[in-house]
């Protein structure tokens, strides 16, 4: 007689194969087992996301925990989609970058006694548990680092968004230029909108405003798109512009100048996030009711030659000039 499997056993007196639909992932776990935890993300590709993928990854092993990834591309309905599916997986809890207006999605799976730790950005929840970056005193400090370099029409370049972490880095930008009393030069670009098409939109900003000096870019995406519009107008960083960047990449230390960029803690970040989800995870085993609490990490202003001061280079452009007359004329 052939034996049953659990896959699959005889329905008695009716001679049909019944399935079963029991989670393969999730099938034998008990209670002290491995967890399994969900991390959204707004793009698995994206630098600093993939590196704080890699650092959380990393730590889940000592934790023996197991990480499913997923991108939300910032798409409430993709982020419901996702926490879905992952719910019928049987996850534990959620570790997410959460996309604009995403308040109910996240209340409801916390009402529900999943444990949660958003990163990146925040939303307002009560008892949210969550790890950003200090947007607003870094972006204050590396825009105050270029006025004191002696740049006067600062340009500040960010998404058409309502995310907390953009929202405070606009405000970092404009707390410094309003206390210096200089002028508020802001583009937003949509984030979805196509890359060609946000390229021209900058060529024509700052072609439209010719006083500006120096240009602060809110993400290394928006970096990618304004240099490409900085070579198609043929400017010359220094020489006609400063350029600063939020998210430090390689790209930005091999350019020629060098572009002073913006580092955020990835690894704190991607190591404070698995701390909290897993003291979550065993309040939770032991009947504590928690309260939130979010953690905000410094990031570092890495200076480069791309916001060279003013008065350097002004000093280099007149000592080649007088190295150029001092040759004897024939």
């Amino acid at each position: 007689m052939k034996e049953k499997t659990g896959a699959e056993s005889d329905t008695r007196g009716s001679g049909k194969t019944k399935i079963d639909l029991r989670n393969p992932l999730t099938d034998g776990l008990g209670k002290n087992s491995t967890r399994m935890l969900a991390v959204l993300v707004e793009d698995i590709s994206d630098p600093y996301f993939s590196a704080v993928a890699r650092v959380m990854e990393e730590k889940a092993y000592e934790y023996d925990c197991k990480i499913l990834f997923g991108s939300t591309e910032n798409n409430l309905e993709r982020t419901d989609q996702l926490i879905r599916l992952y719910k019928s997986r049987g996850v534990d809890g959620y570790v997410i970058a959460p996309p604009p207006g995403a308040d109910a999605i996240i209340g409801k799976i916390m009402s529900e006694g999943y444990p949660v730790v958003l990163f990146d950005r925040v939303l307002p929840i009560s008892n949210v548990n969550a790890v950003i970056t200090d947007n607003l005193s870094i972006c204050y400090k590396a825009v105050k680092h270029l006025i004191d370099n002696g740049y006067r029409n600062i340009a500040f370049f960010t998404l058409e968004s309502g995310q907390s972490q953009m929202l405070e880095r606009l405000r970092g930008y404009c707390q410094a230029v309003n206390e210096n009393e200089l002028p508020q030069i802001v583009k937003k670009v949509m984030y979805h909108d196509i890359k060609e098409n946000v390229i021209t939109e900058m060529e024509g900003f700052l072609k439209n405003n010719p006083a500006i000096d120096a240009l602060f870019f809110a993400t290394n995406h928006i970096a990618y798109n304004g240099l490409a519009a900085i070579r198609n107008l043929n400017l010359k960083v220094n020489e006609d512009v400063a350029l600063l960047a939020f998210d430090d990449v390689q790209l930005f230390n091999l350019f020629s100048p060098p572009i002073s960029a913006i580092a955020q803690p990835v690894k704190q970040i991607g190591l404070q996030s698995m701390e909290l989800i897993t003291q979550l995870f065993s309040q939770k085993d032991q009947g504590i009711k928690t309260t939130g609490k979010v953690i905000v990490i410094p990031a570092k202003l890495i200076i480069r030659t791309s916001t060279k001061s003013k008065g350097a280079i002004e000093t280099a452009h007149l000592s080649i000039i007088n190295q150029m007359t001092s040759f004897p004329v024939n």
